[in-house]
C-alpha cells in the first residue's frame, strides 16, 4: 500500500532513516503541523533543518555527496541547504 506524502514528509524520513510505519500518529500529525505552519503562517517552506533545530532533535544523518533534495531556503544562495544564520530564533 503507498501513501502519498509531501516532499518535507519524505526528506525528513529520508535524512533521519526512518519508515513512515516506525512513526507513532502524533509523529505524523507534528510534521504535518509544521509543514502547515511554515508555509500558511510563516511563508517559507519547511526544510528538515529548520524542523531539526525547532523540535529540539540531533542533526540529520549525513548522505554521501550532495544533499540530494534538500531545499534552499529564503535568502539562500543556491547551495542546497539553509544558512545558519538564516534560521529564525
Amino acid at each position: 500500500m503507498n501513501f502519498l506524502l509531501s516532499r518535507f514528509t519524505e526528506e525528513v524520513l529520508d535524512s533521519y532513516g526512518i519508515r513512515l510505519g516506525n512513526l507513532v500518529p502524533n509523529s505524523i500529525v507534528m510534521l504535518a503541523t509544521f509543514a502547515y505552519l511554515c508555509e500558511a503562517l510563516v511563508g517559507v517552506q519547511p526544510y528538515v533543518e529548520l524542523f531539526a533545530k525547532r523540535i529540539g532533535l540531533g542533526a540529520p544523518r549525513s548522505k554521501a555527496g550532495a544533499s540530494a533534495g534538500a531545499r534552499d531556503a529564503p535568502g539562500a544562495s543556491g547551495s542546497g541547504t539553509a544558512p545558519s544564520s538564516s534560521l529564525p530564533e
